[in-house]
């Protein structure tokens, strides 16, 4: 079953949407948020969660309407992702290239998820019996001699490093997998809300640690030194969107707005207490193996609930990725879609685990992606289908203005962090702001049997 076919829920109901989207926004990013609040400060870091938090919730509200619009006019491709609606933008090639970049996103935080609870059920078992057991293979290298293992299971201190070049299927990859597929075949209100209990227990007790650490004699800084750095991990927090436009479908799009809405605000008050925090805590960035190393019974089930907690959302990620690639790229064979998403989710992930290249492909496929699909992507879809309401009724003159407005800030914002993280200068970086936020916004060719699509 699709996880975000809401099959267990009523057609009106917007809790269970509410917890497969905070399961989505329990992300990699979470356990950051204390360095962010430490850069940010105590009251910068608030309103840079609170003004991600509007963002996400009014991207999340114009998704929905823009995926019952599709729905209603039975668009190619249809309204469970935003690939159909970019068909009338740009022909069935641009819907591909969405839908590849949506996909591609997707994958990208299923891949950051995996890699998040590898490394922590790793901790959990290094911490627990003192090494850490699997299969390790070792790849092709002019150091190995003849006589060398190409393969090999065993055990090895926690301390000692894995021989490189290798990959290893460890116990923490192999806990993952099965722990995930099973997320996956058991989908429904009960497994978001244990994944929601274990979320709330695991960021309770990581709240205590930071507590605890925190500097008594430490004025508490309301701005810290680059709030602006801090800006794309809060942001990315809040990258919840392409898992929407499912949940909208069928009639339900009033209550996966609202069920967006409630997560957004949820995670937001979360995210806001972390980063107050860590504005206030000890000098080194937190841990898992930080809190690990306290030896408290209570840090260990803290680890292991973040890690219970993270496993709800790999099925989400695969789902969708899963509908963008049979919808719109290999709709012939919809197995080899399976396969594909998990294969390429999987393998990533345990080429990652242990690997800083791959884990700098994957943070700059993030970078390159996250943003614009999930924030400046509906915005624009809105812009151009001419702003549909949630019901059918008219948008008010004011939503339509700031959708207008937020899709060019959001386009240029994106747009200047890329060049910002890739060494640009500033000159060149507000010159490729400034061309984007300039960029007139696509007409859709959407018909209508109204003037919607005007905007005052």
């Amino acid at each position: 079953m699709h996880p975000l076919s809401v099959k267990h829920a009523s057609s009106r109901d917007w809790l269970y949407p509410a917890l497969i989207l905070i399961n989505t926004l329990n992300g990699p990013g979470f356990v950051v948020l204390a360095e962010a609040g430490r850069q940010a400060g105590a009251l910068g870091a608030v309103l840079l969660v609170a003004a991600f938090a509007l963002l996400a919730t009014f991207s999340a509200r114009r998704a929905c309407a823009v995926a019952r619009e599709a729905e209603a006019h039975k668009i190619e491709g249809g309204g469970a992702d935003l690939a159909g609606p970019c068909r009338t933008l740009w022909g069935g090639r641009g819907a591909r290239v969405a839908a590849a970049a949506c996909a591609t996103a997707l994958l990208a935080c299923a891949v950051a998820q995996i890699v998040l609870c590898v490394q922590l059920a790793d901790a959990l078992e290094e911490a627990l019996v003192g090494r850490r057991c699997g299969v390790v293979v070792r790849l092709p290298s002019l150091e190995l001699t003849g006589k060398a293992a190409l393969f090999y299971a065993g055990c090895r201190p926690a301390a000692e490093p894995l021989p490189a070049p290798a990959l290893e299927a460890s116990v923490g990859v192999l806990l993952t997998l099965a722990l995930a597929r099973l997320a996956r075949r058991a989908e429904g209100p009960r497994t978001q809300g244990v994944g929601f209990a274990c979320f709330c227990l695991g960021a309770w007790r990581w709240g205590a640690y930071l507590r605890r650490e925190t500097v008594a004699d430490r004025a508490v800084a309301w701005l810290g030194p680059s709030p602006l750095a801090a800006a794309p991990a809060v942001c990315f927090n809040f990258a919840c969107v392409l898992a929407v436009p499912p949940l909208a479908l069928r009639g339900r799009a009033e209550a996966a707005a609202r069920g967006a809405g409630a997560a957004c605000l949820f995670m937001a008050l979360a995210y806001a207490a972390v980063a107050v925090l860590g504005a206030g805590g000890a000098p080194t960035a937190p841990s898992a193996d930080a809190l690990l190393a306290t030896g408290r019974a209570s840090d260990l089930a803290a680890v292991f609930f973040l890690f219970v907690s993270q496993l709800a959302a790999i099925p989400t990620y695969l789902a969708g990725a899963d509908g963008l690639i049979k919808a719109h790229l290999v709709a012939a064979d919809a197995r080899r879609a399976d396969a594909l998403a998990a294969a390429a989710a999987w393998g990533l992930a345990i080429a990652a685990h242990e690997s800083e290249l791959f884990v700098s492909i994957v943070d700059w496929t993030s970078l390159l992606l996250l943003g614009f699909t999930n924030f400046s992507l509906p915005l624009v879809l809105d812009v151009a289908w001419g702003h549909p309401g949630l019901a059918g009724e008219a948008c008010p003159v004011a939503l339509r203005r700031l959708s207008r407005a937020l899709a060019s800030l959001t386009v240029a914002g994106f747009a200047a962090l890329v060049c910002r993280e890739a060494g640009a200068p500033w000159f060149v970086v507000a010159a490729v702001a400034g061309a984007a936020a300039g960029s007139p916004l696509p007409a859709g060719r959407m018909p209508r049997s109204d003037s919607r699509d005007s905007v005052v």
